[in-house]
C-alpha cells in the first residue's frame, strides 16, 4: 500500500510546482543524445524533426541519461549563455521515460 501511494506521490502534477513531473501537456517525444565528444557539450535532446534543444532544470538533472533513450517531455525557452550552442536553451517542465530502464 505504502508503494502505491509513493507511485502515485511521484507521477502527481501539481500545476503550482515550477517543475512538475507528470504533466498532461508532456507529449513532445524526443531521443537522448549523448555529444560529450564535442567541447563543452553533454547530453541534449533530440526532437523528431533533427532539432537539439540545450535542456536544464531538476527533472533533467534526475533523469538517469542514455545515449538513444526515448522521453516525452515539455519545456520551456530558457535565455542563458551555451558552450555546446548545439541547439534552443529550454527549461524541461514535464519529463517522461519511454523507456523501461530509465528514471
Amino acid at each position: 500500500m505504502f508503494a502505491l501511494l509513493l507511485t502515485q506521490a511521484a507521477f502527481t502534477c501539481d500545476k503550482n510546482d515550477p517543475e512538475p513531473t507528470n504533466c498532461e501537456d508532456c507529449e513532445t517525444i524526443a531521443t537522448v543524445r549523448n555529444l560529450t565528444g564535442l567541447d563543452g557539450c553533454g547530453y541534449v535532446l533530440e526532437l523528431p524533426d533533427g532539432k537539439r534543444l540545450e535542456p536544464s532544470g531538476k527533472l533533467w538533472q534526475e533523469l538517469v541519461k542514455t545515449d538513444g533513450a526515448k522521453v516525452k517531455v515539455s519545456y520551456e525557452p530558457e535565455s542563458r549563455g551555451s558552450i555546446c550552442m548545439v541547439g534552443e536553451t529550454v527549461r524541461v517542465t514535464c519529463l517522461r521515460s519511454m523507456n523501461s530502464t530509465s528514471k
